[in-house]
Protein backbone atom coordinates (compact mmCIF):
# COMPACT_ATOMS: atom_id res chain seq x y z
CA UNK A 1 0.00 0.00 0.00
CA UNK A 2 1.42 3.58 -1.06
CA UNK A 3 1.99 5.94 1.92
CA UNK A 4 -0.23 8.63 0.26
CA UNK A 5 -2.98 5.57 0.68
CA UNK A 6 -1.70 4.30 4.56
CA UNK A 7 -2.34 8.66 5.14
CA UNK A 8 -5.48 8.70 3.72
CA UNK A 9 -6.88 5.30 5.94
CA UNK A 10 -5.59 6.89 8.84
CA UNK A 11 -7.40 10.58 8.61
CA UNK A 12 -10.49 8.21 7.74
CA UNK A 13 -9.90 5.89 10.70
CA UNK A 14 -9.63 8.98 12.96
CA UNK A 15 -12.82 10.44 11.64
CA UNK A 16 -14.11 6.98 12.59
CA UNK A 17 -12.82 7.24 16.22
CA UNK A 18 -14.06 10.48 16.98
CA UNK A 19 -16.94 8.82 18.50
CA UNK A 20 -15.02 6.99 20.50
CA UNK A 21 -12.49 9.60 22.26
CA UNK A 22 -14.81 10.03 24.57
CA UNK A 23 -15.29 6.47 25.47
CA UNK A 24 -14.82 5.74 29.41
CA UNK A 25 -17.77 7.81 30.17
CA UNK A 26 -20.43 5.39 28.07
CA UNK A 27 -21.62 2.27 29.29
CA UNK A 28 -20.92 -0.03 26.11
CA UNK A 29 -18.37 2.27 25.12
CA UNK A 30 -16.41 -0.15 22.68
CA UNK A 31 -19.63 -1.09 20.78
CA UNK A 32 -18.46 -2.74 17.31
CA UNK A 33 -15.19 -0.51 17.78
CA UNK A 34 -12.79 -3.47 16.59
CA UNK A 35 -15.02 -3.68 13.42
CA UNK A 36 -15.05 -0.32 12.40
CA UNK A 37 -11.85 0.08 12.71
CA UNK A 38 -10.82 -3.48 10.32
CA UNK A 39 -13.13 -1.83 8.20
CA UNK A 40 -11.42 1.40 8.67
CA UNK A 41 -8.28 0.27 7.28
CA UNK A 42 -9.84 -2.07 4.56
CA UNK A 43 -8.15 -5.77 6.87
CA UNK A 44 -10.15 -8.97 5.25
CA UNK A 45 -11.01 -10.76 8.35
CA UNK A 46 -8.30 -13.70 7.09
CA UNK A 47 -5.24 -11.22 7.57
CA UNK A 48 -6.49 -10.16 11.38
CA UNK A 49 -7.20 -13.86 12.50
CA UNK A 50 -3.86 -14.89 11.05
CA UNK A 51 -2.15 -12.41 12.46
CA UNK A 52 -3.31 -12.67 15.93
CA UNK A 53 -3.57 -16.73 15.54
CA UNK A 54 -7.13 -17.86 15.58
CA UNK A 55 -9.39 -19.16 12.75
CA UNK A 56 -11.95 -16.95 10.87
CA UNK A 57 -14.52 -18.12 12.96
CA UNK A 58 -12.95 -17.23 16.17
CA UNK A 59 -12.18 -14.00 14.97
CA UNK A 60 -15.71 -12.86 13.87
CA UNK A 61 -16.62 -14.49 17.42
CA UNK A 62 -14.67 -11.56 19.13
CA UNK A 63 -16.23 -8.81 17.29
CA UNK A 64 -19.54 -10.37 18.17
CA UNK A 65 -18.31 -10.87 21.52
CA UNK A 66 -17.73 -7.02 21.83
CA UNK A 67 -21.01 -5.91 20.40
CA UNK A 68 -22.66 -8.11 23.17
CA UNK A 69 -20.93 -6.29 25.71
CA UNK A 70 -19.25 -9.20 27.08
CA UNK A 71 -15.14 -9.61 25.51
CA UNK A 72 -12.64 -8.90 28.06
CA UNK A 73 -10.19 -6.58 28.25
CA UNK A 74 -7.35 -9.26 27.43
CA UNK A 75 -9.22 -10.24 24.11
CA UNK A 76 -9.60 -6.66 23.31
CA UNK A 77 -6.04 -6.16 23.45
CA UNK A 78 -5.30 -8.92 21.63
CA UNK A 79 -7.39 -7.87 18.70
CA UNK A 80 -6.38 -4.83 18.36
Amino acid sequence: MRQRDRKMLRWLLDEEMRPFWRVGRDENATNGLLRKIRHALGVPMEEVAEKVGLTVSMAFAFEKRELSNSINIKSMGRMA
